[in-house]
């Protein structure tokens, strides 16, 4: 939308000043519910220093074992199981997404796990001291209704904030998301650690990195350690959790925003209206506002101590209007890499499904249909997670091949690195198993039923690259495997040439027996043929050979041995190498 030289086209359809377009648009505010997802590995959640912990859980993790671990997770002290009978419940969304055609039947049987919703107002009393001091920290609390929590069968731990939001102003909203007050919440924590006992600081140190909501979510995952305590698998053994407090850790930033609004309007003059889809692609500041929303950016104006929304390039306006995925004319459905902004006014209407059959009577509340769309993107963020745990896990693999084909090209292939390598094996065919079972579930078609919702889980799926990761990941455990595949070929030619020396060494002796046993004889005729000067000669030698006869024997008996010895070290790697596959495949969820 272009100036007018005598003021803006206001969405009434009337010509205003520029003051007062700005007024009105600055005062759009926003009804509906606020979902925040974050994902974080499981295995951050142990000692450095529990080599046990550590190596049962990546060998677990995946398996039927861990699956049915999971499954059968009880927590009943601050934390509530989510009941699948309960209208609304997250397990309810699961099975009631299968009967709209939302999600296929495998996604539900062996993807969706128990979700565990925290008591929040017993968990308060639970939390540390230093943060039930903050002003900040309680507010950011308290402004949240659900803290939720479930754990991925891929060895990930998933926390869900939401809360709803009535008539709120944008700006505000915008900047609660983006955490303005995070700054103060980390003065007083540094307040409080001046008071502190050095081994008391080392607590809090790590804290400081964390924004504010993911500061929520360590408290939630804190209190769900403490009442679990650990993962007891009877027939292998234990694994321990606790909190971790190693401050050089990277913290984590990564988290997806959901904003979904059932109403819109704006307030001008005291008064409030509501605006639609249409209103909204006729403004130019109502598309900055939404695109603003979307991306999750505000510009602060430090002299004025204000804030305001970033003007954006037509283009980028216009992807606004482009990229909405809703299916019907008043709605937005717009899905980004790290928000999805949706806009769905008919939300409290029934829709008429294909799916249920007759189950159908009544419709399906459009807003439950959403609150399913909601949870499929929950699903792909976890998976998103699972899969560049993978890419990091082969990359960090990949950086060792170069120090074992260096060692290939200096100094040959010692035993140490021989072990090396097949436990490189191992770790390649385990995570070669995470990502075939992930890769069961990105084919979108395949996952999800109704065309209304593929399209949606697509554009989720292109904006997080989940292509572009998993073409990574697949070329990188391919080079590995080349590269075990060249090593264990080496390994073989070396025990060959090793083996062809002791086959040379054997046959060097059982000749050198052959050539005394020779002489022996040549001797013993010549006592039948006579003495004379050759005769002689042969005597002396045959005396000579004769007297070294036992060390030739000595020496054949070394050599066979050898080459047993040899034969059975080969033969007790391929056989332990064989019982490891057994074991492997037995554990894999086929």
């Amino acid at each position: 939308m272009e100036p007018n030289p005598e003021g803006y086209m206001s969405t009434s359809g009337q010509i205003v000043t520029d003051n007062q377009w700005r007024a009105e648009h600055e005062g759009l505010y926003g009804t509906g519910k606020i979902t925040i997802i974050m994902v974080v590995n499981l295995g951050r959640f142990m000692a450095f220093g529990d080599v046990h912990s550590r190596n049962l859980f990546r060998r677990l993790r995946g398996t039927s074992e861990y699956i049915t671990f999971l499954r059968k997770m009880k927590v009943d002290d601050l934390f509530i199981r989510l009941d699948r009978n309960r209208p609304g419940s997250d397990p309810w969304i699961e099975t009631h997404g299968y009967d709209i055609g939302v999600f296929r039947h495998h996604l539900v049987e062996n993807w969706f796990f128990p979700t565990f919703e925290l008591k929040k107002d017993d968990a308060l009393l639970q939390i540390r001291p230093e943060f039930k001091e903050s002003h900040l920290f309680k507010q950011e609390w308290n402004r949240w209704d659900h803290f939720k929590l479930r754990l991925t069968r891929n060895g990930f731990i998933q926390v869900k904030l939401s809360r709803k939001f009535e008539n709120m102003d944008l700006h505000e909203l915008n900047a609660q998301l983006l955490e303005f007050e995070r700054d103060g919440f980390r003065h007083h924590l540094l307040a409080v650690m001046s008071r502190m006992a050095p081994h008391e600081q080392a607590e809090i140190k790590p804290i400081l990195q964390y924004t504010l909501q993911w500061q929520l979510a360590y408290q939630v995952i804190d209190l769900f350690i403490r009442e679990l305590g650990s993962f007891n698998f009877n027939s292998y053994g234990k694994i321990t959790l606790t909190m971790p407090m190693d401050e050089e850790k990277t913290p984590i930033r990564d988290k997806y925003t959901i904003i979904f609004f059932r109403e819109m309007g704006r307030k001008l003059n005291g008064a409030r209206q509501r605006i639609t889809t249409d209103d909204i692609m006729k403004d130019k500041l109502a598309i900055q506002s939404i695109r603003s929303m979307w991306d999750g950016t505000l510009f602060s104006d430090r002299a004025s101590n204000t804030i305001h929304y970033p003007e954006y390039r037509d283009s980028l306006m216009q992807r606004v209007h482009d990229d909405n995925l809703s299916y019907y004319r008043d709605e937005l459905s717009l899905i980004g890499p790290e928000r999805a902004v949706i806009f769905c006014p008919q939300s409290d209407q029934s829709i008429y499904l294909p799916f249920r059959g007759g189950k159908t009577k009544h419709g399906v509340r459009y807003n439950d249909y959403w609150k399913c769309i909601i949870r499929g993107f929950e699903h792909i963020l976890a998976l998103r997670n699972e899969l560049q745990m993978v890419e990091a896990y082969t990359n960090r693999e990949m950086n060792k091949v170069s120090r074992y084909t260096h060692a290939l090209t200096t100094h040959g292939i010692s035993r140490r690195e021989i072990k090396d390598v097949r436990q490189l094996s191992r770790r390649v065919a385990r995570l070669y198993n995470i990502l075939v079972s992930i890769r069961s579930v990105l084919v979108v078609p395949s996952t999800y039923r109704a065309s209304y919702a593929v399209d949606k889980f697509k554009k989720l799926n292109q904006v997080l690259g989940m292509e572009q990761i998993e073409e990574h990941v697949e070329k990188n455990i391919q080079e590995l495997n080349f590269f075990i595949s060249h090593y264990n070929n080496l390994v073989i030619q070396q025990n060959g040439e090793r083996l062809q020396r002791y086959a040379i060494g054997f046959g060097v002796a059982f000749a050198f027996l052959g050539v005394a046993s020779l002489l022996k004889d040549a001797y013993e005729l010549s006592d039948v043929l006579g003495a004379n000067g050759f005769w002689e000669s042969v005597r002396e030698i045959v005396s000579l050979f004769w007297t070294i006869k036992p060390l030739a024997a000595l020496l054949s008996l070394w050599m066979c041995l050898l080459l047993v010895a040899a034969l059975l070290i080969r033969g007790g790697s391929k056989i332990s190498e064989m019982i490891e596959r057994f074991r492997k495949r037995r554990h894999v969820v086929q």
